[in-house]
């Protein structure tokens, strides 16, 4: 299911992160880096297979590990 309110918020974030949500952003967009779960669309933007999400916001999840395949610890 589609968690709206938290892809908002997301997008919200990454357009004026705190310090501390830049670094966990940071963290997780290394480890989608080399995940085999990525994908640059026709549009040039990566994103997540698993959820359809674009990376370079769902990074910015104020959610403890939204990662579809939980590899945001």
């Amino acid at each position: 299911m589609v968690d709206v309110k938290e892809i908002l918020t997301a997008w919200a974030i990454s357009a004026n992160p705190t310090e501390g949500q830049a670094k966990v952003a940071a963290k997780r967009l290394s480890i989608c880096n080399s995940c085999e779960n990525k994908l640059k669309n026709r549009f040039g933007v990566t994103v997540c297979i698993e959820c359809g999400c674009v990376l370079s916001k769902k990074a910015f999840s104020p959610k403890e590990n939204p990662c579809p395949l939980k590899k945001w610890d």
